[in-house]
């Protein structure tokens, strides 16, 4: 019973409650039945022996034996219901005493369902002349009482069982499945699967409890997705958040990088500028000597050289100090094209010359000046060139190539190196902060998101060219003439 269903249940428990109670009626009808039956049997008794003895009468009065014994088979052929007749004399003395297929008389008195009467004889009503005793049976009667019986418990339970087939069928078609269609949704929605609609087209309480149960889904569902929306809100104010946070720090890690840069090349500079200053006077010396012709004019060169060599210190020095300031609070001012690309050659040669990488500088654009902010622009290019350089120091092909020119209304800088390219996953986070694939101290993940915020600042695009053959990232400035 525990695996059956609750129509299952219902059919079964419906079966037993039509078996109990037809069993009670067929019992308590059985019971009547067999009552009538017992009464009728005593008045047909009590009928058919008051008949056989007026038919014994005139034959026992006149001791007709061959009358009585007709009268005896007689009798007992015809009536079903009689067993055995003896028939005695006033002095109970037996004159005739006969019984079915030759039967003991007393051995018939033992068989179940039988009944012995005794009536007397008597001539004209008055004179007694003898008795006659009649065994009846009523086995045939109990016999066919029990087959009705039988045929109506089978019957009862025939019927019993094909009521409980139809109950369940309405059953499972009314109760079962809508409430398995309501079982199978509440699972559903334990698993957090809100979508789940169960019909409605059950009958009565159980399709008001499945409108219900859809008014519910429908307003979780509801209440679900505006939750998730919620939640994709905060995630994206959160990344958006997070990305302006991670932009901040980056610009402050770099303005101290910068700061303490310039600290250290105002430092370098004074030290330096110094003993430059007394090289510079003591060569222009020596060039005065060779004018006097106190020093051979072949010398001249040479001191011409270590001025120049002066004059490259000084400048590399001046150009460092001015890479090192922090320009993000600079105004926008125009500046000249070809100082600017001096400037950065000046300060990526030491290091492309120290890892024996040939750089190249092609400017192919008409301009004379560009407009932005000339140190924030100049890092930007030679933070590409140094990290080129980083890229190509183990190759064996060695170049690294900054070429400049116009187009679309806008200067174009690009810088390529021998590289082989940057592998896609790379590409997709190489421009976030802190991102970084060189070893522990070679980098610090700043460049890239840096220079990107600083050209977006001035309106432009940095774009890693993935149409290269080799590894390139391009700077697209809009052309801006100053009012």
């Amino acid at each position: 019973m525990k695996n059956l269903s609750l129509s299952q249940r219902i059919s079964v428990y419906l079966f037993f409650v039509v078996c109990v109670s037809t069993f009670v009626m067929n019992s308590t009808f059985f019971i009547v039945l067999q009552n009538q039956s017992e009464d009728q049997f005593n008045l047909q008794t009590t009928e058919i022996l008051s008949n056989i003895n007026r038919y014994y009468q005139i034959p026992v009065w006149n001791l007709d034996y061959h009358g009585i014994i007709t009268v005896t088979d007689t009798w007992l052929q015809t009536r079903s219901g009689v067993l055995a007749i003896r028939v005695t004399d006033e002095a109970s003395n037996l004159i005739v005493q006969k019984t079915k297929e030759n039967k003991l008389f007393d051995l018939l008195l033992k068989q179940p369902h039988t009944i012995l009467k005794k009536e007397k004889i008597t001539h004209d009503n008055r004179q007694h002349i003898g008795f006659v005793e009649v065994i009846f049976s009523n086995a045939d009667i109990v016999e066919q009482n029990n087959f009705t019986y039988i045929k109506s418990i089978l019957g009862s339970l025939i019927f019993a069982f094909i009521l409980s087939l139809v109950s369940n069928h309405f059953l499972s078609l009314f109760l079962h499945r809508p409430l398995q269609n309501l079982i199978s949704g509440t699972q559903a929605a334990r698993n957090s699967n809100y979508t789940i609609r169960v019909p409605e087209d059950a009958v009565g309480e159980i399709g008001m409890l499945a409108s219900e149960f859809n008014k519910t889904m429908n307003a979780i569902q509801d209440r679900d997705q505006r939750l998730l929306e919620h939640n994709n809100q905060l995630e994206e104010i959160i990344r958006l958040r997070t990305i302006e946070l991670d932009k901040q720090r980056a610009n402050m890690i770099n303005s101290a990088r910068l700061a303490a840069l310039g600290e250290f090349s105002a430092g370098m500079s004074h030290e330096i500028n110094n003993p430059l200053a007394v090289i510079i006077g003591k060569a222009t010396i020596l060039r005065t000597f060779v004018g006097k012709g106190l020093i051979a004019p072949e010398y001249e060169i040479h001191f011409i050289k270590i001025t120049e060599m002066c004059d490259r210190i000084s400048k590399i020095i001046k150009n460092l100090r001015a890479y090192a300031r922090d320009g993000s609070n600079d105004p926008f001012d125009s500046f000249e094209l070809n100082r600017f690309l001096s400037d950065i050659g000046e300060l990526t040669r030491l290091k492309l010359d120290k890892k024996a990488i040939n750089f190249r500088m092609q400017n192919h654009s008409s301009l004379l000046k560009i407009y932005g902010k000339e140190i924030p622009l100049s890092q930007v290019i030679i933070n590409l060139i140094n990290n080129s350089a980083d890229a190509v120091e183990n190759a064996m092909d060695k170049w690294v190539e900054l070429t400049i020119s116009d187009k679309d209304g806008h200067i174009v800088f690009s810088v390529k190196d021998s590289g082989q390219g940057i592998p896609e996953d790379v590409q997709k986070k190489m421009m976030t902060p802190f991102f970084t694939t060189k070893i522990i101290g070679k980098g610090t993940g700043l460049g890239l998101s840096i220079s990107k915020g600083i050209i977006e600042e001035h309106k432009g695009e940095l774009i890693y060219s993935i149409e290269s053959g080799n590894t390139e990232f391009i700077v697209r400035l809009p052309i801006v003439t100053k009012a």
